[in-house]
């Protein structure tokens, strides 16, 4: 559940930062580091702005109608599901 959680943590990152004009966007992906006190270099840094831009890129694609802005959201295991619940602002 807890790899779920990151997944889910860096997929609202995507979608919200797809919200944002292109250029300002791109400032904030490259400003983007790992913490959480993991030792960290370059390289993996740079393979965590790609995951996020993939992200951006998808919500972009299929989903670029929708600029609700995701302000939390909720992982619950029941049954062998995971639902997600998502708290938005219109």
């Amino acid at each position: 559940m807890k790899k779920a959680h990151v997944i889910v943590n860096i997929a609202v990152m995507g979608w919200n930062l797809a919200l944002l004009p292109e250029e300002e966007r791109d400032q904030e992906i490259q400003s983007l580091n790992i913490t959480k006190g993991i030792e960290i270099d370059d390289s993996s840094n740079k393979v965590f702005r790609e995951l996020i831009s993939s992200f951006v890129e998808r919500k972009l694609e299929y989903f670029d109608e929708f600029d609700i802005f995701i302000s939390d959201f909720k992982l619950e295991e029941s049954n062998d599901e995971i639902r997600l619940s998502v708290v938005s602002l219109v």
